[in-house]
C-alpha cells in the first residue's frame, strides 16, 4: 500500500536482507514475521509480542447494566469493518425489534465512513453510540464496563499474522472478547491459549448471530464472564524480562 516504484521496492528489500543477515539478534512481534526473517537469512530471531500493564489487570466479574453492550476501542477503518457482525445484529433486530432496548454497541475512536454506511444499511443507527476520543484511563474504564469487547483485524492477505496491541489491553480487563479475523491466525491462538474469547472468520455471519444470542442470555442471567488463563506471559514485566535475557546472551557471546 506504500505504492513504491519497482526500483525503490527492490532497494528496500536488499537493505532489509543486509540488516537482517548482519544482526546478532532480530526481535519481532509475531511468528509469521519470525519465519519470514529466518527465510531471509537471519541468524537468530526471537518473538516478543506486545503486552499489557499489570496495573490494568482486574479480577474477572460480570458486567453491570441492563443492556448487553458490545464495545470497540480504537480506530475502525474500512479494512476492519465487521460486515458479518453488523449483518448478524441487523437480522436479529429485524426478527426481534425489542433487542434495540436490550443490546447496544459503542465505538470509541475514529470511525471510517464505510462503517457508518454498514450500520445504516442494517438499520442499526439507533443502537450505536460514537465517541470520537477518550483519554487512555477513560478508555480503560470503558473496556472494563463492556459486556463484550469487539476485537477486529484488517481483512487483508497478511491477516493471519496480525496481533494488535489492543488484544493485550483487552486481556487485562477480564471481559469476554468477540474477535473477527482468521480462525487459524496468531490472534486466535492467543485467545484460545488464554481462554479470553472466541474468533469468528470475516464471513461467519451465522456463527456471530448465535454468539450474540448466547451472550444476551448469559448477560440476562448474570453469567457473562470469562476466566482468562496464562496471562502472566503477556505482561510487560515478563516480556521485558525476556528481552533483557536475550540482550544479555548477545553481550555474552561477544
Amino acid at each position: 500500500e506504500l505504492m513504491l516504484t519497482k526500483v525503490a521496492d527492490s532497494l528496500h528489500r536488499r537493505m532489509e536482507r543486509k540488516v537482517i543477515q548482519a544482526a546478532d539478534l532480530v526481535v519481532t512481534v509475531n511468528r509469521a514475521m519470525e519465519m519470514e526473517f529466518l527465510e531471509k537469512g537471519a541468524q537468530r530471531v526471537v518473538v516478543i509480542s506486545n503486552g499489557f500493564d499489570e496495573a490494568d489487570v482486574i479480577e474477572t466479574g460480570v458486567a453491570t447494566g441492563s443492556k448487553l453492550s458490545f464495545v470497540h476501542i480504537g480506530t475502525l477503518g474500512e479494512a476492519r469493518n465487521p460486515e458479518a457482525f453488523w449483518k448478524a445484529l441487523g437480522e436479529l433486530v429485524a426478527e426481534e425489534p425489542s433487542l434495540t432496548e436490550r443490546v447496544s454497541v459503542k465505538l470509541v475512536g475514529k470511525v471510517d465512513h464505510s462503517v457508518f454506511a454498514s450500520i445504516e444499511k442494517n438499520a442499526l443507527s439507533g443502537m450505536v453510540e460514537y465517541v470520537t476520543y477518550l483519554p487512555h484511563l477513560e478508555a480503560i474504564k470503558e473496556q472494563r464496563n463492556a459486556g463484550v469487547l469487539l476485537l477486529l483485524v484488517n481483512n487483508t492477505p497478511t491477516a493471519k499474522g496480525i496481533v494488535t496491541g489492543k488484544l493485550f489491553e483487552y486481556l487485562a480487563t477480564g471481559r469476554p472478547i468477540l474477535a473477527v479475523g482468521p480462525k487459524d491466525g496468531e490472534m486466535a491462538d492467543i485467545l484460545r491459549e488464554t481462554k479470553a474469547g472466541v474468533v469468528f472468520d470475516f464471513s461467519d455471519f451465522n456463527e456471530i448471530k448465535q454468539y450474540v444470542l448466547n451472550a444476551l442470555e448469559k448477560h440476562q442471567n448474570r453469567l457473562l464472564m470469562v476466566e482468562p488463563q496464562n496471562l502472566a506471559s503477556y505482561s510487560r514485566k515478563e516480556l521485558t524480562r525476556r528481552l533483557a535475557k536475550n540482550l544479555e546472551q548477545v553481550v555474552e557471546q561477544h
